[in-house]
């Protein structure tokens, strides 16, 4: 019985392993990532005979092979590894961030140049051209700061198919992972929504939308790679060459190691065999995360040995790597979020949260990010208000220093798949498990099966009769607007008062209570 239990984790170990011998013989293949990028493309255009030549044949048979063998190596250890780890769902909250940034950079790097996305893409000082950099430019800000960030990325995904009219066709979809960018901060956001869930306008329309962005940007880089693939080794062999003919130690197997038939030309086949197989692979959607860490090395290699050029231009992708390494194809969030098309349970769930306060509030937004769009689960909130108030900064509104809506906010507007009911509650049945709602002209009963209550506090008089009836209350939004109007009534019957004991009378404020509403307020009013 434990040899059943070991022989999946043996079995991982050693492709693993066999991964990283993989990833290590045929990193020095994949050095010439982007040869374009410190060679002159127009010096050594695509030939049509290379095009129909063998190489062709052999590339779409080599990344053929690569993928059947991924399917192999999936078949033997499972559907998944490691998408239910609790490391790689923290790392994830973190991604589309990290994504973002380093976008930003590769962005600003390219408008310094200037240039259009990448170095080979150069951009004239006209005014389409200064247009376009002030597009980078602004893009760029939005993903570092995220404010507007949708807009950035709908923009980017627009910049990226404005270069299918400036540039070569195979220019433009070397740039296709930039689209891929742009769907992932539009869809996703570059802060991701608690669980990596998508916005709130693409999650209730479709709850898989995130999953399909994250797709989306592995197919898109996946492209890309192929692109460079074919364009800068496979089918301009010319290129390349002339790339290794300025750094010739880059060929690794026929220098330091001494193989001699390993020539230039087979380094370059080769690398580009490496990058489009990559490609292939990350299209396939199989096992992404053993496909990222197999190139992890790869992809890193040139970076000590080429210009900072390389570096600078390798951090959207690195970006990619990260956010496709932690989400892989998006399994961990297909089993979370259902389906649009899912049918509504019999029975569900009922979860009755009554208040509308920090804690009511807070239980329905974590009850929000654990069952997503599960329709088996219903949450309801009750609440005699129906915005949420910051009472902190209730002092402030009493002293006028702020106006109520500036530390309200809408419950609807906060809790997206919550039922938000205005209303009294009048009682509770535990008995048949429900809670009696006085509305506006009727009594409802609201059935649970759970039952939160966030009810908080009354005023506190101490037994003293006289404040009871004679002082307001502060405990609501309402009760520092009539503290506040309360004030200015007297503050305008001062100004207007001959005899001073009675003005001193009327500017005379006493508060009950020296907890912290009491003193924050009589610093408010001070």
């Amino acid at each position: 019985m434990p040899e059943t239990g070991e022989r999946p984790n043996r079995s991982v170990r050693l492709i693993f392993l066999a991964m990283c011998i993989a990833a290590g013989v045929l990193a020095p293949a994949a050095a010439l990532a982007h040869v374009k990028w410190f060679t002159d493309p127009a010096a050594h255009p695509l030939r049509v005979d290379v095009i129909l030549s063998d190489r062709t044949l052999l590339w779409i048979n080599s990344s053929a092979v690569a993928v059947l063998v991924l399917a192999g190596i999936r078949r033997l250890v499972g559907r998944r590894v490691g998408s239910d780890s609790p490391l790689l769902r923290r790392m994830a909250r973190g991604a589309p961030t990290i994504l973002a940034i380093k976008a930003a950079i590769g962005l600003v790097a390219a408008a310094t140049r200037p240039a259009l996305l990448a170095v080979n893409l150069p951009l004239s000082m006209n005014s389409l051209g200064l247009g376009l950099v002030a597009a980078e430019l602004a893009i760029a800000l939005c993903f570092i700061t995220g404010v507007a960030d949708w807009l950035g990325g709908l923009a980017l995904i627009a910049l990226v198919l404005l270069t299918a009219l400036l540039a070569s066709p195979f220019d433009a979809l070397e740039q296709v992972l930039w689209a891929g960018i742009g769907v992932v901060v539009l869809v996703i956001g570059r802060t991701a929504v608690d669980g990596g869930q998508a916005r709130w306008w693409f999650q209730r329309r479709d709850p898989t939308w995130a999953r399909r962005a994250v797709s989306m940007l592995r197919v898109a880089m996946g492209v890309s790679l192929i692109a460079v693939a074919l364009t800068e080794k496979i089918w301009n062999p010319d290129l390349g060459l002339a790339f290794l003919a300025d750094r010739p130690e880059l060929n690794v197997f026929h220098g330091a190691l001494g193989i001699p038939w390993f020539t230039d030309d087979l380094f370059v086949l080769s690398a580009g065999l490496t990058e489009a197989a990559i490609g292939a692979m990350l299209i396939s959607g199989i096992m992404p995360r053993l496909v990222i860490l197999g190139m992890w090395l790869p992809f890193h290699l040139g970076i000590p040995v080429l210009p900072a050029q390389e570096l600078i231009g390798h951090l959207p992708i690195f970006g990619v790597m990260y956010l496709l390494f932690v989400r892989g194809s998006g399994e961990a969030q297909r089993a979370s979020l259902p389906s649009r098309r899912a049918a509504i349970p019999e029975r569900r769930t009922r979860i009755v949260i009554v208040g509308g306060g920090f804690g009511g509030v807070t239980t329905a937004e974590h009850l929000e990010r654990v069952f997503g769009n599960d329709r088996s689960v219903v949450v309801t909130l009750i609440s005699d208000n129906n915005a949420m108030v910051f009472t902190p900064f209730l002092p402030d509104v009493a002293a006028g220093r702020l106006e109520p809506t500036a530390i309200s906010t809408s419950l609807r507007a906060r809790l997206r798949h919550t039922i938000v009911m205005r209303g009294r509650v009048t009682g509770i049945d535990l008995e048949h498990r429900g809670v009696q709602v006085a509305l506006d002209d009727s009594v409802d009963e609201v059935p649970f099966d759970h039952l939160v209550l966030g009810l908080g506090a009354v005023p506190n008089y101490h037994g003293s009769q006289t404040i009871a009836e004679e002082a307001f209350d502060f405990k609501t939004l309402g009760d520092a607007v009539r503290i506040r109007n309360h004030l200015i009534d007297l503050f305008e019957r001062a100004d207007r008062e001959p005899d001073a004991e009675v003005r001193r009378a009327l500017l005379t404020v006493v508060v009950a209570g020296g907890g912290f509403a009491g003193v924050e307020l009589a610093g408010a009013l001070n």
